[in-house]
């Protein structure tokens, strides 16, 4: 596991960061600093954070600094980044080159050329699910009722057609009814 003594969240938009905040908090982390970005994350989910660092979206020299400054060695990525950010930043020489380095660009494979560039100075990034577990649904029946047998059948199709439509980046959902 890792120590539960201070947390460094790097927080996007949206609720996950104060959710996160909360569960860590409510999990006995003493010590919570927040790395946000000005105009993408919400300074009112940030009230329970014991610090934040104010950057710009697109200063990777600055991130990784702030993160060696504040000593922390685990640090967890939460909150959504716009997408439409991520190819239209300014991008300091740093994030720039990390990502013309990239053969495929698209946001799973710049998110993770980041969290391998935050591991190269001697920090652990986290799962973003971690202290999450009041959150994150039981194994079972979740809804009024069980699903019939037709729709547990669109159900896997759906799965198996997500699971290979994904590596292109076209799409979160789909929707299949009676096997279409």
């Amino acid at each position: 596991m890792y120590n539960k003594d201070s947390l460094l969240i790097i927080a996007g938009s949206r609720e996950y960061p104060r959710l996160m905040l909360d569960a860590a908090k409510n999990s006995g982390v003493s010590n919570i600093e927040v790395i946000a970005f000005r105009h993408e994350t919400n300074p009112r989910g940030l009230k329970l954070a014991d610090k934040v660092h104010w950057l710009h979206l697109g200063a990777l020299d600055q991130l990784l600094s702030c993160i060696e400054l504040t000593k922390i060695k685990n640090v967890i990525l939460v909150g959504q980044i716009s997408p439409s950010n991520l190819f239209s930043l300014r991008l300091d020489a740093t994030a720039k080159n990390m990502i013309e380095d990239l053969p495929i660009k698209n946001a799973h494979t710049i998110f993770t050329a980041l969290v391998n560039k935050i591991e190269s100075i001697g920090v652990n990034v986290i799962p973003s699910h971690s202290f999450m577990d009041k959150y994150i649904p039981m194994p079972g029946i979740i809804s009024a009722r069980a699903p019939l047998i037709h729709e547990e059948s669109d159900s896997g199709l759906g799965i198996r057609y997500l699971r290979h439509q994904s590596m292109f980046d076209v799409g979160q959902s789909v929707i299949i009814k009676s096997g279409y």
